[in-house]
């Protein structure tokens, strides 16, 4: 769902809204941040009832863009077939890259459940180094 004021032509942005957010005004984007943890899982259930329960990657990026950047992530890496949470990562970071580093919000946790320890590692890999050059460039 897209909300906020246009951009400039040419200009790229993703506008987030969510229900139960807070939104801030940066420059041509309204970034949406919402309290909620997201559960990535095919199969298995969270341990509490307060997870949002996803089951495939499709799903994780619509309730992503829908309710902006969950404060909490627990990620499966395989969702059955070809599907993976790797996919989940990568738009995180591209809606946060979107967002000029305002997307995903400071206080952000996730962990990698994952019986995969290779997606497991890779889901990682890329979390853990695009957070750490995001805040060094902050």
């Amino acid at each position: 769902m897209r909300r906020g004021r246009s951009c400039e032509p040419g200009a790229r942005a993703n506008c987030y809204a969510a229900r139960h957010s807070k939104s801030l005004d940066i420059g041509c984007l309204n970034v949406t941040q919402t309290e909620y943890r997201l559960f990535i899982d095919d199969l298995r259930e969270p341990v509490a009832p307060d997870w949002t329960v996803v089951r495939t990657s499709l799903e994780a990026i619509e309730i992503i863009e829908d309710r902006g950047c969950p404060y909490e992530i627990s990620f499966d890496h395989d969702l059955g077939g070809d599907d993976t949470a790797m996919v989940v990562a990568k738009r995180l970071v591209e809606m946060d890259l979107d967002a000029g580093g305002a997307f995903i919000p400071a206080g952000f946790v996730y962990s990698v459940h994952s019986a995969n320890p290779i997606g497991k590692r890779n889901i990682e890999g890329l979390l853990d180094a695009y957070l750490r050059k995001r805040q060094t460039n902050r």
